[in-house]
């Protein structure tokens, strides 16, 4: 009689499971011989869609690029066979996004993430998915819906130390609204200077900014708003160092087909509002606007 119960309580469970399994369907499918091994879904006033490196100073999480949003968060982690890599499921999630139309607002691997620890315990607040940071993978992505709206999709995928491979999903719907808000916004991008050295963050850092512009200069007006405040220094010096390093954004945006002589630049130096620095020494805001 025993032994009785405790099958029909497996049986229970094993359905139970599986239709906890369908309660939330994916906006993408999941990587091949992929394991779900933890779902949620819950409403939320505050979510942090993030597009850029992490980085934590105690329990303060800071991100260069990010959209507060708010309503309807799922979230799924699949569990993928060790066999494979991590890049490989990256590449899987961006074939999807592609096959969607959907639009990749940020991406990064290994280091030029951040502190794996950060993702794990501070942004998704999931231990599991903390590993090494050179085995990490993130992205962010907007999958368009048929109103008008999105789904922005965040995607993070690690290999932890005992090598195996973790996929996290989480995803909350976008109002028409908020998109047309975005797109009016998303003229203006605000780069920390300490990125000017850094290419390939750079070049994700600017991937939605940059190709409208390069592809018809003559239709924008661009100009490049300098920030530089370092205490020690004087405010002749600070300019000095603002015309600097906007200086050498130009150089390198004239590498990317963007010719010098089509950016206006505006050389705060320390003159700015605090919240323009980002948090650095100094910071480049780029504009464009429509003729």
């Amino acid at each position: 009689m025993l032994l009785k119960q405790v099958v029909v309580f497996v049986m229970l469970v094993e359905m139970s499971w599986g239709v906890l399994a369908d309660t939330i369907p994916a906006p993408v499918a999941p990587f091949k011989v992929a394991d779900e091994v933890y779902e949620n879904q819950e409403t939320v006033r505050e979510y942090r869609f993030i597009q850029s490196p992490v980085t934590a100073i105690g329990n303060q999480l800071s991100a260069q690029s990010e959209w507060e949003l708010n309503g309807s968060l799922a979230r799924l982690t699949y569990e993928i066979p060790r066999t494979h890599t991590v890049q490989e499921v990256m590449d899987h999630y961006l074939a999807q996004i592609q096959a969607q139309s959907g639009e990749l607002m940020f991406r990064c691997a290994g280091r030029d993430c951040g502190r794996s620890n950060d993702w794990a315990n501070q942004v998704f607040r999931r231990s599991n998915l903390y590993g090494q940071d050179r085995d990490q993978r993130y992205l962010a992505a907007l999958l368009p819906q048929a109103d008008g709206g999105a789904l922005a999709l965040a995607v993070y995928m690690i290999r932890r130390g005992n090598q195996r491979i973790y996929a996290h999903l989480e995803w909350i719907p976008v109002s028409a609204a908020q998109m047309a808000e975005r797109e009016q916004a998303a003229s203006t991008v605000l780069i920390a200077a300490n990125l000017l050295g850094r290419q390939r963050q750079l070049e994700t850092h600017l991937e939605n900014w940059l190709p409208a512009i390069v592809t018809s200069p003559e239709a924008f007006r661009i100009y490049l708003v300098s920030y530089y405040r370092e205490p020690q220094l004087g405010v002749e010096q600070n300019l000095a160092k603002g015309q600097q390093q906007a200086e050498t954004l130009k150089a390198w945006l004239a590498t990317k087909g963007l010719s010098a002589g089509t950016i206006q630049v505006v050389n705060v130096g320390p003159l700015g509002e605090t919240s323009a620095y980002a948090g650095q020494v100094g910071s480049l805001r780029l504009v464009r606007e429509a003729k």
